[in-house]
């Protein structure tokens, strides 16, 4: 007599099917994947049908998946933008047009190739000329010297070609003295001064003094230069807490051969905030003059990495602050 499991393998063997086995082939059936159909042959039974599968039946594969997660990385990107917007607005307007601005700092104004205002003295024929003026139609600018005289140059006069833009200054016009403007502060905050100085006839010495409007002004250093090149110098300032007007002052303290009416040429005067602007590729607003990113630097707000201050954004590839 056949046993039991003998007579189950004779069923199973002469091609009916099991039970069980049928059960199993429905379930996969209703998956999809009866028996061992490859996908391409699973797809010519689908088209066959007149179903073939679309894009979002395809078992994904793994460049779909790469996309698929980078689709959802944009996505995070694109919210953390808009919620950092309001912020990265800030940091914009913090640094372009805070008071500690000097006005005219390059002596571009009046426009020498005017007429107006009329000059107290001319010299020299156009395009290069010297004018001097009195300091209420210099705008920005005023003068310790007792006759109230500034003198601005034409870039190349004299063989003396500007530092920055079409004009500069000379502070010796007649007299030893100062330019200097009184501009608004904020007590504790620091701020970043720069000037370009030149000699005339030889070397040449001026100093720069920073303080309240009443005194006493604190020396930032004195600088002598001589003729053949434009030297900038710079340093920084620290605004005491309720100092809310400040004056900048840059004086004449020596001419190469002791004359009161020639030397000292300035230019490019800058009292700004010392910032600490973003560092990013080119096609990013970073340089002060496209309104780059740039905070007032303190201890607790970073773009980057560390705050490290200029006068100025840096374009790079932003390795670092």
């Amino acid at each position: 007599m056949r046993s039991s499991r003998q007579r189950y393998a004779t069923r199973n063997s002469g091609g009916s099917e099991h039970p069980k086995q049928r059960l199993e082939e429905r379930q996969r059936d209703s998956h999809g994947i009866r028996g061992q159909l490859t996908l391409s042959q699973l797809q010519a039974k689908q088209r066959q049908a007149g179903n073939a599968p679309t894009a979002s039946t395809t078992p994904p594969t793994e460049g779909s998946k790469a996309a698929s997660l980078l689709m959802q990385a944009l996505a995070l990107a694109t919210c953390a933008c808009a919620l950092f917007t309001p912020y990265f607005a800030q940091a914009q307007n913090e640094c372009g047009g805070v008071p500690g601005t000097l006005v005219n700092g390059s002596f571009e104004q009046p426009l020498l190739s005017s007429n107006v205002p009329p000059a107290v003295q001319t010299f020299g024929q156009p395009p290069t000329q010297v004018r001097i003026y009195t300091e209420n139609n210099v705008p920005g600018w005023e003068t310790t010297a007792p006759n109230n005289l500034i003198e601005l140059w034409q870039s190349g006069f004299n063989g003396v070609d500007s530092f920055d833009g079409g004009q500069h200054a000379e502070v010796n016009a007649s007299q030893f003295g100062a330019f200097f403007q009184d501009l608004q502060t904020d007590g504790g905050t620091e701020l970043f001064w720069h000037f370009a100085h030149r000699g005339r006839n030889g070397v040449d010495t001026m100093e720069v003094m920073i303080g309240p409007v009443n005194g006493p002004l604190t020396s930032q250093g004195i600088f002598q230069t001589g003729p053949a090149n434009w030297i900038v110098y710079s340093g920084r300032y620290n605004v005491p807490l309720g100092q809310t007007v400040t004056r900048f002052q840059f004086e004449s303290i020596a001419t190469s051969n002791g004359s009161q009416g020639s030397g000292n040429f300035v230019d490019d005067l800058r009292i700004v905030p010392n910032c600490d602007y973003g560092e990013a590729p080119a096609s990013f607003p970073v340089l002060r003059s496209n309104n780059g990113a740039a905070h007032l630097a303190r201890s607790n707000a970073f773009l980057g990495a560390l705050i490290d201050t200029e006068v100025d954004g840096l374009p790079s590839n932003a390795e670092s602050d």
